[in-house]
């Protein structure tokens, strides 16, 4: 009989990463306690580190930035889009020979 999946939360894998990263105990000693594969622990730890990595570098705030801009630009298209879509039906609406056109 396989034992079921265990899932772990946010604050749960975060608890465990910085146990890990604190390195007051070993992995092993992690995996018995919170009963999480040292495998796992390591991924946790590395992702952890890496993302105070990324938080101190400033990349977050670029890519903060660059979604925005890129955010932006989207929406300038979509309105553009729309402007031109509804001056399309305009023009087709009042075509020569058509018996409705609106203004």
């Amino acid at each position: 009989m396989t034992k079921p999946r265990s899932y772990f939360t946010s604050s749960m894998k975060s608890k465990i990463a910085i146990a890990a990263v604190e390195g007051k105990l070993t992995q092993a000693q992690i995996s018995s306690e919170y009963g999480v594969h040292a495998t796992q622990i390591k991924a946790w730890k590395q992702t952890a580190l890496k993302a105070i990595e990324d938080i101190f570098s400033g990349a977050y705030e670029k890519d903060k930035k660059a979604q925005k801009q890129l955010v932006e630009d989207l929406y300038q298209e979509i309105g553009r889009i729309q402007a031109q879509l509804s001056w399309l039906k305009k023009k087709y609406e009042c075509q020569p020979g058509r018996k409705t056109c609106y203004d």
